[in-house]
């Protein structure tokens, strides 16, 4: 309707030929190739404006992160170091940024532990981009929230404390519910932080 366009001469001008109603990353690569104007984080979950414009002379570079959705909890905690499981999974994209970079994933919010009804709440259903960090690196507790791959589950979350000198960390829930709970570092196999939410549901 924006370009005013008929769905064949859409269909056209873009070469896609499959259903839309289940937009995969092939799709988001036609329409980001014909339209680079068009931001694909809208055009995937409605995140943000529609158009797109970097600043002048500024070009943008759109990446994709394998997305583990609720559903691929269990095959993640098994698979995360199989390369062929990753390139199995969906993917999301995203622009590459200063801070977007490195080994990125697309984690599928589960459950309401952090959802305390605030804006930042992460609510059942939302998607969060995460990086991952080393293990051994200090855990910057004051400036992200993180994703934790723990033995026991995939797990978002805040971190209050960091003992890891003495094997412990404490994670606290947004939600009071659930409150604080220590965790050994040795569980953990993997730690993330939080560098973009996108949400299903207008916050």
């Amino acid at each position: 309707d924006f370009l005013g366009l008929t769905m064949a001469a859409f269909r056209a001008e873009t070469k896609i030929t499959t259903n839309m109603k289940n937009v995969t990353k092939a799709t988001i690569d036609k329409i980001a190739r014909r339209y680079p104007f068009v931001n694909p984080l809208w055009l995937m979950h409605g995140t943000g404006k529609m158009i797109s414009t970097p600043p002048k002379g500024v070009k943008q570079h759109f990446l994709y992160a394998p997305l583990v959705s609720q559903r691929a909890f269990a095959g993640y905690l098994t698979g995360f170091a199989d390369e062929e499981y990753i390139d199995s999974l969906d993917k999301i994209p995203y622009v590459e940024d200063g801070e977007i970079h490195g080994n990125v994933i697309a984690i599928e919010v589960s459950g309401d532990s952090m959802d305390d009804g605030t804006s930042e709440a992460y609510r059942n259903g939302d998607i969060v981009l995460a990086k991952e960090i080393p293990l051994n690196d200090p855990l910057p507790i004051n400036r992200y929230d993180f994703v934790i791959v723990h033995k026991t589950g995939i797990l978002i979350k805040r971190i209050v404390k960091d003992d890891r000198k003495n094997g412990t960390i404490t994670i606290h829930s947004l939600n009071r519910d659930y409150g604080y709970v220590e965790i050994s570092d040795s569980d953990v196999m993997k730690i993330f932080i939080v560098v973009m939410r996108m949400s299903k549901q207008k916050r």
